[in-house]
């Protein structure tokens, strides 16, 4: 699952930049993601799978702390 989000970026602090892109753009699109692998895994008939939780805030402080956000 992909997601484009698009913002005005110069309203932004740079901390806020890095929030929404590391975290809260991730807990947006798993929430989805999980939601798609049960209905696919159910409609096939290998029976209901729920994706466990993640926490997305530990997930980013720990894997992309130091990793930049770039303008493209």
């Amino acid at each position: 699952i992909a997601g484009i989000f698009k913002a005005d970026l110069d309203s932004f602090s740079q901390e806020a930049e890095e929030g929404l892109c590391k975290v809260q753009g991730p807990a947006l699109l798993l929430a989805h993601l999980r939601g798609a692998v049960t209905s696919l895994l159910a409609n096939a008939g290998f029976g209901t799978y729920i994706l466990p939780l993640i926490n997305i805030h530990e997930v980013a402080k720990n894997s992309l702390e130091g990793v930049a956000i770039e303008d493209t």
